[in-house]
């Protein structure tokens, strides 16, 4: 890697610009799940999940063996002995499952049960989070008053989908009844069984939960995942789900210190991936100080959610031909003047797409001329617009802000002033 003090353009890579069409059709899932929900056929495996579950997924499984079907017509579901159970084979089932999952170092940021016994039994005996209950994963195999009304319960299952997937976080379990995994995906599927489904695109995988041979696990597949005990684990798994040979020799360091540095030039990062890696960036990395992510694909969006991820220790950033547009060059200029940047001495964003004003408005930053308290922007690099690359689309800052408020998290983006970057919890 290139180091970020010499700030000299490199060559453009082959892989040009894709523009933003990829993070818009990622605030659709209200959309989606209007629609039909497609299923693919294959089956995955739990070993599978290491490579297949990211963050904003949701692994949806039925509740464990509970012989019989349906409940007893004295049905009370605040009363376990009104209800169908497990037996001792389902509770032994539902322990295997739950460490099976820790043992593949898979982590969800929710566990939602079913007010059904049988379900909350089933999450508490996995033992992998702490289980809430919510009515909307409620069966609705039999009419009311046994179950819970179809229409309204898969109405307010779909509203949760839609608007309560962190799409940073760790991926959530949802223990339910085989009518709820019917009707989001269409499979049929056993005791214990489930599917894997992704709310933003509407598509499922069945999973089969049968007992994993731990004697073939590959053990770096568990912080692919997302890696446990490590100084910064939602960085180095952001990383690793970038690939390649820079994002994944970061992540190990990732592993072992949290950064100071982080230089990700020509990295493969487009615009979705730049969100993900500003949302891990907020969240966990408070010392950062000199950051470069030139030459990937990032575009607008890509600008904005970085830009606004940055702790108020950062020195130097670079963002050297990653398409960006008038648009983010008015985000970076105000970010620039917030406090969140009074440590900022070198910026180098050249090769970009900005207007002779907002080229003017980004050279007015250099020097002294931010005011007191800030310090001296010393090495401040700005060339002529480039051309924008083929296919390119900009996006209206309404829709970066929708963006960042819903997937980082990111209050008050600097689109016009103000700082974004998320208060300690």
């Amino acid at each position: 890697d290139v180091t970020l003090a010499s700030c000299q353009p490199a060559a453009r890579p082959v892989n040009e610009m894709q523009g933003t069409v990829t993070m818009v059709t990622r605030l659709l899932p209200l959309v989606l799940l209007a629609c039909s929900t497609p299923a693919t056929s294959n089956t995955l495996g739990l070993a599978d999940l290491t490579l297949e579950l990211t963050r904003g997924q949701v692994l949806v499984l039925r509740h464990a063996l509970a012989p019989g079907g349906g409940d007893p017509s004295d049905f009370d579901v605040d009363d376990c002995s009104t209800q169908r159970n497990l037996d001792s084979a389902g509770r032994e089932q539902s322990v295997q499952i739950g460490s099976d999952l820790r043992f593949l170092g898979v982590n969800f940021s929710k566990v939602l049960s079913s007010p059904w016994c049988r379900c909350l039994e089933t999450a508490t005996l996995m033992d992998v989070g702490k289980v809430e209950t919510v009515s909307f994963l409620g069966s609705f195999y039999q009419a009311p008053p046994i179950g819970f009304p179809k229409a309204a319960t898969v109405q307010a299952l779909r509203d949760y989908l839609g608007s309560n997937v962190d799409a940073c976080a760790p991926p959530q379990l949802f223990v339910s009844h085989h009518v709820v995994v019917v009707e989001l995906s269409g499979f049929a599927v056993d005791s214990g069984d489930g599917i894997l489904y992704d709310p933003v695109t509407g598509t499922s995988h069945r999973v089969s939960t049968d007992r994993i041979d731990r004697t073939k696990q590959v053990p770096e597949q568990q912080a692919v995942l997302m890696p446990t005990g490590c100084p910064c684990p939602r960085l180095a798994a952001a990383l690793y789900a970038i690939g390649g040979s820079v994002c994944t020799e970061a992540a190990g360091a990732a592993m072992k210190e949290c950064p100071t540095s982080l230089h990700l030039r020509n990295a493969g990062i487009d615009a979705a991936t730049a969100v993900q890696l500003a949302c891990a960036l907020a969240e966990e990395v408070p010392a950062l100080q000199s950051f470069s992510v030139s030459y990937n694909n990032i575009s607008d969006a890509g600008a904005v959610a970085l830009v606004n991820a940055m702790p108020p220790t950062v020195t130097e950033i670079g963002m050297v031909g990653c398409g960006i547009s008038d648009t983010g060059g008015q985000a970076l200029a105000a970010w620039a003047r917030t406090d969140a940047a009074k440590q900022l001495s070198m910026l180098c964003v050249e090769e970009n797409m900005f207007s002779a004003s907002v080229q003017q408005s980004l050279t007015a930053l250099g020097g002294s001329s931010r005011g007191s308290g800030f310090a001296e922007l010393s090495t401040l690099v700005v060339s002529p617009q480039d051309e924008p690359p083929p296919g390119y689309e900009p996006v209206a800052p309404s829709s970066l802000l929708d963006l960042l408020h819903t997937e980082c998290n990111v209050a008050e983006p600097a689109i016009g002033g103000g700082g974004g970057r998320p208060p300690p919890a």
